[in-house]
């Protein structure tokens, strides 16, 4: 009989799906490549073997055994760590300083035989580190250098090129008007932004964009920054060969909602203050070994309020390492068609929501067909 017991436990087993949890976890991780619902099965125990290691994902073997002693099952896993963040979904804008002055263009100075241009090597996208010795860190900086410069030696201009550093020497002239000494470049000390939040974690700080602002493909190392209330006030639809665009104001410029710390290859970070609006609901991270091909939402604002919208995910890709482009989706939800023809710029950070779960962050899109885009496993932004 109890033999008879055993066979019918175990061709039961054998057609256990493959979605969802497993309600007796030890140290708060989740299984989700298997469902087992102890009170289904009565007296078969499941027990978990993580094996060691210590990493978000990682492989197990999960048994059933009758009473504890019978074996009946044995199935490979991967687990996930259970971790819960409040949703995004809401428009911020970005003012961050820069680790370096940034060079926007090569221009030239209106000497008495003409017009020179002088950029002594130096090319649009470099960081402007050092001028000799003298750290630069605003634009300002370089006016009081050349306030002081009296000509004669070439200044040894320290750069950060596309992330590698770089050297140069560059003679400066004087500006028939002036009288002064100049390099004949336009430069900033500072870039902005408008995007959208992606998670807020419970000590307030927070993920959006999923991924970095960037000049030639080059993530902008930052020093510091802050983060706005952001309102759209309007959109410019997207078409085939024409990527469309969220119009964003930002608010209250006098008073931040949060500082920001980093700019990464897979987001914006920071910090919000208590003159955030942060939402309260919290929602469970899905790994990348959630995500599955079908549907999903993303919770963006394109109005005047975030909405959930319907979307596909029509590609998954296996990534066992941080990497960009993580998935495929295609809006399907008439409403954002008919709002802004799909994906538009300033969407990117939208977080992207399945089975009730934030899997990942929209953050490109198509520019020949704004209704797909790109997303990214929020494995990678947490």
């Amino acid at each position: 009989m109890l033999s008879a017991i055993a066979l019918l436990l175990y061709l039961t087993l054998s057609f256990v799906p493959s979605v969802g949890y497993i309600l007796s976890i030890p140290d708060g991780i989740t299984v989700t490549s298997y469902s087992v619902d102890k009170s289904t099965f009565g007296a078969v125990d499941c027990q978990l073997d993580l094996g060691g290691g210590d990493g978000e994902v990682r492989g197990g073997k999960l048994s059933f055994k009758l009473f504890g002693l019978l074996p009946l099952k044995t199935v490979d896993v991967l687990c996930a760590k259970d971790k819960q963040v409040r949703l995004g979904g809401f428009p911020i804008g970005l003012v961050m300083n820069l680790d370096g002055v940034l060079v926007d263009e090569i221009g030239y100075v209106e000497t008495a035989a003409g017009k020179v241009c002088i950029s002594g090597g130096i090319r649009s996208g470099d960081l402007i580190l050092n001028l000799d010795a003298t750290k630069i860190t605003s634009a300002k900086d370089i006016i009081a250098f050349m306030e002081n410069y009296e000509g004669g030696e070439k200044i040894k201009v320290t750069l950060n090129r596309n992330g590698k550093i770089t050297q140069t020497n560059i003679s400066p002239l004087i500006d028939e008007l002036s009288g002064k000494y100049r390099l004949g470049l336009w430069v900033r000390d500072t870039v902005s932004g408008v995007g959208t939040t992606s998670f807020i974690k419970s000590d307030n700080t927070f993920a959006s964009l999923g991924h970095g602002i960037a000049v030639n493909d080059c993530v902008l190392p930052v020093s510091g920054g802050k983060a706005y209330n952001c309102d759209i006030a309007g959109v410019n639809k997207g078409s085939k060969g024409v990527p469309g665009e969220l119009k964003g104001v930002l608010k209250n410029t006098d008073t931040p909602i949060g500082e920001i710390y980093k700019n990464t290859d897979y987001g914006v970070y920071g910090n919000f203050n208590s003159n955030a609006d942060i939402p309260e609901k919290y929602y469970h991270i899905g790994s990348r070994i959630n995500v599955r091909n079908g549907k999903a939402k993303i919770y963006t604002t394109v109005g005047g309020t975030a909405d959930f919208y319907d979307v596909e995910i029509i590609r998954a890709m296996p990534q066992s390492e941080r990497a960009d482009r993580s998935m495929v989706i295609r809006v399907t939800d008439k409403r954002l068609l008919d709002l802004s023809g799909g994906i538009v710029r300033g969407m990117s950070g939208s977080p992207i929501i399945q089975n009730d779960m934030i899997i990942g962050a929209l953050t490109h899109v198509f520019v020949n067909d704004p209704t797909k885009g790109y997303g990214l496993y929020l494995d990678w932004m947490y």
